[in-house]
C-alpha cells in the first residue's frame, strides 16, 4: 500500500513541479527556471521522498506507539 501511496505522491509532485515552473516562467524568472531546471527536479524530488518518508516510515515499520501499550501492573 505505501508502494501505490508513494507513487501518487510521486506524481503529485511532478504536477505540482510543472506548475510551478510555469506560473514562476510566466511571472518573470523564466531565466531562472531554464538555468536551475535540471538540478531542481533531483532537489524538489529529494523533498518530496524526505516528505513522504518522515510521515510513513513509522507506520511502515509498524512500532506501536508507547501510549497505546498498556501498562504492566506490579
Amino acid at each position: 500500500m505505501a508502494y501505490f501511496v508513494g507513487l501518487v505522491a510521486m506524481l503529485l509532485g511532478n504536477a505540482i513541479r510543472i506548475i510551478s515552473f510555469v506560473v514562476l516562467g510566466n511571472h518573470g524568472f523564466a531565466e531562472s527556471i531554464s538555468r536551475f531546471h535540471i538540478s531542481a527536479g533531483w532537489i524538489f524530488f529529494s523533498a518530496v521522498f524526505l516528505a513522504y518518508l518522515s510521515l510513513t516510515y513509522g507506520w511502515m515499520l509498524n512500532k506501536p506507539d508507547a501510549a497505546a501499550q498498556p501498562e504492566k501492573a506490579s
